[in-house]
């Protein structure tokens, strides 16, 4: 039986013991060679696209549509609020004292211009020192994970000796954790390093082979920056009135008033931050979405076999029928935040030992419903389900290799962070040696900062993307990357426990 849409029956359905069985999004029709997608339209459509490896690629309709429809309308109130409040204090009132120092308190516009262009030489430097590091780490990816750790490992002992030396014991104390909890990870880490090589190497191509992706990142970056200015036009406002009428309360009879006044000042800031964090959760869950599709379409039909615009297609349905479900699992971690921020500034000294073993306990549940997103995300990238669905398959994920993944993912990170620093580093010490000022090398190591993370998070996404894919569908790999396949298979050494079998010789 096939489904309209579909040219032809699969020769050899890329389905193993592990493939999730939990619905009609990711489910198969029949047996054996005559497997086939239950439900949903073709992704890739059009002569060349009817691979098997991209028919698991299917459009189901709009899920989460409740959570998409009360972001956008959040979205919306905020950008009409900010553009009302822009029309009628002008832009200028946004910005920061220092700021207009920089760029309308010049004698003459060349002041403008050489700030302009020290910014512009600061990023097309961070630019070049990026790719070059993703250029070294698709060659030597292994020895950059060990080398990165070592030097983390260096930077730890001359913390911990400086500590003692100019500080005191007790400052020494937490260097010397961490030092000896880093060692012991990397000791019992060491022999997932080949995988976690693999692994980075192959990101680092998909990245580096496809430019859109960082432009689709930057439009969303530019969107958010749009935002944020539009948030801040409203923000402002209402946190000077609250400030004010803090400092200055009135007496008697208008208390009451103003107690009111005051409590509506506080929700609707309550209200905004919550927009803020809602809305950084979406942008960076939405690149994340795009880089998880365009990399699992090259997992699964393989670099000769991709199709037409594959970060479009992803992206676009990151933007329409997934939207929902990235709204939604990124409005959880919004209102976690949210308390978290709540308890942080709350002033209760009668009971700080609590707030601090709550705020303790709260910050780790966010960063464990980070965590878990990113996996589900993945699987709202590939199958295109909802929330729900998603997070039934990642639950079912961790429960086989979760290990494995957290191994992976903190070689990975710390390898990331190590690169990002040194670069980073790098740019601001030449600019800083040039001009012969701390303030430039400052500039000059966050503009390369910014850079390096925003290149790099979708290294990370890629990095994720591949070890799902590997631990549900390794005959996917097999299929379309033998050599990689092979790689993946002798360095995973089933750590991932999907039964993948020897490459066939």
């Amino acid at each position: 039986m096939t489904q309209k849409g579909y040219v032809g029956v699969p020769e050899e359905p890329y389905r193993s013991k592990f493939t999730p069985e939990v619905g009609p999004y990711y489910g198969f029709e029949g047996e054996g060679a005559h497997a086939v997608p239950l439900q949903g339209i073709p992704l890739y459509q059009g002569e060349g696209n009817n691979q098997e490896g991209l028919k698991r690629f299917v459009v189901q309709g709009y899920k989460d549509v409740w959570a998409a429809i009360l972001y956008i309308l959040c979205i919306l109130a905020t950008i009409g609020l900010g553009i009302y409040n822009i029309c009628q204090q002008g832009l200028r009132s946004l910005i920061s004292a220092d700021v207009v120092n920089i760029f309308w308190a010049c004698n003459d516009d060349s002041c403008i211009d050489s700030v302009c262009l020290f910014f512009l030489l600061a990023f097309a430097f961070s630019v070049i020192v990026c790719l070059s590091s993703l250029s070294l780490m698709k060659r030597f990816a292994s020895g950059i994970i060990k080398g990165c750790n070592v030097i983390l490992l260096i930077f730890y002992v001359v913390a911990f000796l400086f500590s003692v030396w100019a500080v005191n014991n007790a400052f020494a104390i937490p260097w010397f954790c961490m030092l000896v909890v880093h060692l012991l990870w990397f000791f019992f880490a060491g022999r997932r390093i080949p995988l976690a090589a693999e692994l980075l190497k192959s990101s680092s191509t998909v990245v580096c082979n496809y430019k859109a992706l960082c432009a689709v990142n930057a439009v969303l970056f530019g969107a958010h920056v749009f935002f944020s200015v539009m948030w801040a036009s409203v923000m402002k406002p209402l946190y000077a009135q609250l400030a004010k009428m803090e400092l200055n309360p009135s007496a008697g009879g208008a208390r009451n008033e103003e107690d009111l006044t005051l409590n509506i000042l506080f929700l609707s800031l309550l209200a905004l931050l919550f927009v803020m964090f809602w809305a950084t959760q979406v942008t960076t869950n939405l690149m994340h979405v795009t880089t998880a599709g365009l990399t699992a379409t090259w997992y699964f039909a393989g670099k000769e076999n991709m199709p037409k615009n594959p970060t479009l297609a992803s992206f676009k349905r990151g933007t329409t029928t997934s939207f929902g479900s990235i709204c939604f699992g990124s409005l959880l971690v919004a209102i976690i935040r949210l308390i978290r921020w709540l308890v942080s500034t709350a002033e209760d000294s009668e009971h700080e030992m609590l707030r601090c073993i709550f705020l303790c306990i709260i910050g780790c549940l966010e960063r464990l419903m980070e965590y878990f997103n990113t996996y589900a995300f993945v699987h709202v990238a590939i199958y295109g389900c909802g929330y729900i669905e998603a997070a039934k398959m990642t639950w079912e994920l961790c429960k086989r290799c979760s290990c494995a993944a957290l191994f992976n993912d903190r070689l990975i990170d710390v390898t990331l962070f190590v690169a990002s620093f040194i670069g980073s580093l790098l740019v601001g010490g030449v600019f800083g040696l040039l001009f012969r000022s701390w303030d430039v090398f400052l500039i000059g190591f966050v503009v390369c900062m910014l850079v390096h993370l925003f290149v790099f998070s979708s290294v990370t996404s890629a990095v994720t993307t591949l070890f799902v894919c590997y631990a549900e569908v390794p005959e996917g790999l097999e299929h379309s990357s033998p050599d990689l396949y092979a790689a993946l298979q002798r360095t995973d050494q089933n750590g991932t426990s999907n039964g993948a079998a020897p490459p066939r010789v």
